[in-house]
């Protein structure tokens, strides 16, 4: 009964590992709890099937094989090639595992492969190291995996993350050599300095991961940070640029009207008419209107319209952020600007048969918050991973620094920044403490009602 009860344990810490590499190397269509649940309860599941069920041992690994295969298609969305690469490495650590294993049983611990080979004592054995050898090779590997995307690999994480496993594994080893010549007191003392150097070695390795994990959050936040003060400079240039376009065309404007007066006052009327109607088509184009009193999200608006109407996509404004708020200009600038930039570049997404491309922007004071409602029709699937929004078309890393620059905008402000989709709608909402306009707005208000 021990012996079915430790078969059952070992089963199920293999089946978690393997959905632990998968998660720590694919992008999960669904949630995370979601994914990781379904891969350990059939992955399990298929290996109670496999230990209980008399099939040859060739036809059980392929079949298990088989599954976990269709499983990554069916629950991750990386390309098929990606898949496939992440299950060849899969494939390969787990022979080179099994073979380390039945190696290390057989000739350092002078088990017949008869006796491995059949539910007991020592197949139990076998597994306890091929979980030791699986689990290094997995964290190795997951290591390697993330550390191409910077170029570089510490020597020193290397080696903890290579050496310690393997010692572990001489351990176990050495447990049961001392039990077979030393008998049960050399045993017990072994045994004692193995769980101590264990604890020892296990908990390096838990804080030099949290200290990896600590270094890989900061430079994310500081390339994050960098970025937003890039995208923020960009969209400041953009409205330097609108505003020069302003007063060039403000000035071209007086120029032709000065023209216009001339030729009224010689009599030649035709060219007259004419270049009125040319200023006012020249105007209808431009169209300058006045959708805020907040100067910055006014300039971000009508930048953006401008951009919308060339793509044909309708916008239905409706926005009112006072000139006198708390919030940085900087701040609404960007919030804004990502919000619209996000909604004009999926609806420019939007297949054909879309005809509808429509964005809708809302803003005002609710109690003490600016409350910012952007809505747009979609096409694309969207997809979370680690609670961020991902996107299936291209450009989606510059997608999801957007939404994390309004995010950590809205924090900034003892905010919330949240989102909601459909098939073929997207609406994000930004909450923003401003309690200067909120009290602005209660004192129009209450003069309102007097």
């Amino acid at each position: 009964m021990i012996t079915y009860g430790i078969t059952f344990l070992t089963l199920f810490i293999q089946s978690v590992l393997v959905a632990f590499f998968f998660h720590s190397i694919l992008i999960p269509r669904y949630r995370s709890i979601v994914i990781n649940t379904i891969l350990v309860l059939v992955i399990f599941t298929s290996y109670l099937l496999a230990f209980f069920f008399p099939l040859e041992m060739w036809l059980k690994t392929i079949l298990n094989f088989a599954l976990v295969l269709i499983l990554l298609f069916l629950l991750y969305v990386n390309s098929f090639r990606q898949i496939l690469l992440a299950f060849m490495i899969f494939f390969i650590i787990n022979n080179i595992a099994e073979l380390a294993a039945t190696g290390i049983v057989i000739f350092g611990l002078d088990y017949i492969f008869s006796d491995i080979a059949k539910p007991g004592l020592e197949m139990n054995i076998l597994r306890g190291f091929y979980i030791i050898i699986v689990t290094a090779l997995y964290l190795l590997t997951i290591f390697l995996w993330h550390r191409k995307q910077t170029g570089r690999i510490v020597f020193q994480n290397f080696v903890a993350f290579t050496v310690f496993p393997i010692s572990q594994i001489f351990l176990l080893e050495g447990t049961f050599t001392a039990y077979d010549n030393g008998g049960e007191n050399y045993l017990i003392v072994y045994t004692v300095l193995g769980i101590i150097l264990a604890t020892l070695a296990n908990f390096y390795l838990f804080k030099l991961i949290n200290q990896l994990k600590r270094k890989a959050d900061l430079e994310k936040k500081v390339t994050q940070l960098e970025q937003h003060r890039q995208m923020s400079f960009d969209h400041l240039k953009d409205l330097d640029a609108l505003d020069r376009h302003n007063r060039t065309f403000h000035h071209d404007i007086n120029n032709q009207l000065s023209v216009i007066q001339i030729l009224l006052r010689s009599g030649q009327y035709t060219q007259a008419s004419d270049m009125i109607t040319a200023l006012a088509n020249d105007i209808n184009v431009y169209d300058s209107k006045k959708y805020c009193s907040h100067p910055v999200v006014n300039a971000v608006l009508t930048q953006k319209c401008v951009l919308a109407n060339l793509l044909d996509i309708d916008m239905d404004i409706d926005v009112y952020v006072p000139d006198n708020s708390e919030i940085q200009s900087i701040d609404l600038c960007s919030v804004f600007s990502n919000l619209l930039d996000n909604a004009i570049e999926a609806c420019g997404n939007c297949s054909d048969n879309l005809l509808n491309k429509h964005i809708e922007i809302k803003a005002g004071i609710l109690r003490e918050y600016l409350t910012i409602k952007v809505k747009n029709s979609k096409s694309n699937e969207i997809i979370i991973k680690n609670d961020q929004i991902l996107t299936t078309k291209k450009g989606s890393r510059q997608h999801g620094l957007g939404m994390s620059i309004i995010d950590d905008i809205s924090k900034k402000y003892d905010g919330d920044f949240s989102v909601n989709y459909s098939d073929d709608t997207f609406t994000a909402v930004v909450l923003l403490k401003d309690r200067a306009a909120a009290d602005k707005v209660r004192k129009a208000n209450a003069l309102d009602s007097v």
